[in-house]
């Protein structure tokens, strides 16, 4: 699927085993358009999305410089690159869960390394869009108000994106953040409360950059990147024990898109039914028992 425009709602899918022939393909695929601007993708389920070819297949792409979106609710398993960010801003992925994906969240600053191209005058687009659209007046400035002064705000700089609240599960790694030298990631990502009990924590390069961050030529396969571990041995058995002590109260908070309990299967594998619960408004507290998935029934006219 490949998404364009503003305001959309893709909710209460199933999407799997797409993009088995390519690589560097998105189950869901977006970018390179400022003014794409208040999407919601919510309360789906992503599972055993791979392909053979260069970078794989991600679940959620949120390519070159998509901005605006709102991803919560939905289940990540085996997922491939399960949410990538590529280089946008003022995106919030919040309350989902991810269960052996490699990894559940990518995050870059392209613009400020291989991409800087786009920001420099010689491949425009990004920018002849939003004037063309007068996106910084009403009624876009109005409707986002972040684009009023989007291109005097640093607009390579992956600034505003906000990852909380989600639960990271299994053989895989939490997150690779790349150009992660390039930029000041601890200002500019707001990363906290989320669960991780993944064997890896963090992939990024080993040490600050001398020459642009490599990854756009072979994402998982260049070398000079650190795997940073999610915590000590013991820690790690510690919390991997705790979710696994709280697994069956989480799944019990998801109930099946149609509202009707369901068996997940495939040929190799199979999850214990699983149901939904809704709250009118998110909790506070992110403990696995307690993740929201927040939002009201399903609206007419939105895509399923």
């Amino acid at each position: 699927m490949y998404q364009r425009g503003n305001d959309h709602v893709l909710e209460y899918n199933k999407v799997y085993r797409v993009c088995t022939e390519t690589g560097d393909a998105g189950a869901i695929h977006t970018g390179r358009d400022f003014t794409w601007q208040g999407n919601v993708i919510r309360y789906n389920y992503w599972h055993d999305l791979k392909g053979p070819g260069l970078h794989g297949v991600t679940g959620v792409y949120l390519d070159d410089f998509s901005c605006g979106y709102a991803i919560y609710g939905n289940v990540f398993y085996r997922a491939g690159r399960a949410m990538e960010l590529g280089g946008g801003r003022d995106n919030t992925v919040t309350n989902n869960l991810f269960v052996e994906c490699t990894p559940a969240v990518h995050l870059d600053a392209r613009g400020l390394g291989w991409a800087a191209n786009y920001f420099n005058g010689e491949y425009p687009t990004l920018f002849d869009t939003f004037r063309a659209l007068h996106a910084d007046q009403p009624p876009y400035a109005t409707r986002y108000p972040r684009l009023k002064t989007m291109l005097q705000d640093e607009p390579a700089v992956p600034k505003g994106n906000v990852v909380t609240g989600n639960i990271s599960w299994g053989s895989g790694r939490w997150c690779d953040v790349y150009d992660f030298h390039a930029f000041d990631f601890h200002h500019m990502i707001t990363m906290r409360n989320n669960l991780v009990a993944d064997a890896g924590f963090m992939r990024r390069r080993a040490q600050p950059e001398k020459t642009l961050d490599p990854y756009c030529l072979n994402i998982d396969g260049k070398e000079g990147y650190a795997l940073l571990p999610t915590a000590s041995k013991d820690s790690w058995l510690k919390l991997a024990r705790t979710v696994q002590s709280r697994r069956q109260t989480l799944l019990r908070t998801f109930r099946q898109f149609s509202r009707q309990r369901c068996a997940v299967s495939n040929s190799e594998n199979r999850l214990p039914s699983c149901s939904i619960r809704k709250y009118s408004t998110p909790p506070t507290d992110s403990a696995a028992a307690r993740i929201s998935v927040h939002g009201a029934t399903p609206s007419p006219n939105k895509t399923r």
